[in-house]
């Protein structure tokens, strides 16, 4: 199969192009509805994991399904995650570990990855991205604060 597109909950696997032309996908927002947009083409694989499907209210606070090894808790301060790879395991695990990263080791965690694609939304909407991920992307909804961290390269995967 040279061209096609595979969404699995939100993680989507692009391969070759739609009748010529990039595939258009959404990365959803952690309060509703679509936080950005891009394009994918060639193998290209985008991963997003966050607090927003599987959770659990504890104390009135959103607990996230992802636990951080460090601390046996749930992850705290990252509502969302994107990155994109050319191969859809290590996008699946980059999601994650940036997940458990949070913004204080967002670059470091990106960088040992190669994910020079790769963005990180915290639980009071700033917004961590790299820059070769920030001119892919479209943001649909302005958060509170962008930062750039980082430089893990130019192109994505």
């Amino acid at each position: 199969i040279g061209n096609a597109i595979v969404n699995v909950g939100g993680d989507v696997l692009a391969l070759g192009t739609a009748d010529g032309r990039p595939w258009h996908v959404a990365i959803e927002s952690p309060d509703g509805g679509v936080f950005a947009s891009l394009e994918l083409s060639g193998h290209e694989a985008l991963f997003s994991s966050g607090n927003y499907h599987k959770y659990r209210m504890i104390d009135g606070r959103r607990r996230a399904h992802i636990i951080d090894p460090r601390t046996g808790q749930p992850v705290k301060g990252t509502a969302a995650t994107s990155i994109i790879l050319p191969n859809a395991t290590q996008a699946d695990v980059g999601s994650t570990a940036l997940m458990i990263a949070g913004p204080n080791d967002f670059a470091r965690i990106a960088r040992s990855l190669h994910a020079s694609c790769a963005m990180l939304l915290t639980d009071d909407d700033q917004l961590y991205i790299t820059p070769a991920m920030r001119k892919r992307i479209t943001l649909l909804r302005k958060p509170e604060a962008i930062t750039s961290i980082g430089d893990a390269g130019d192109h994505c995967g």
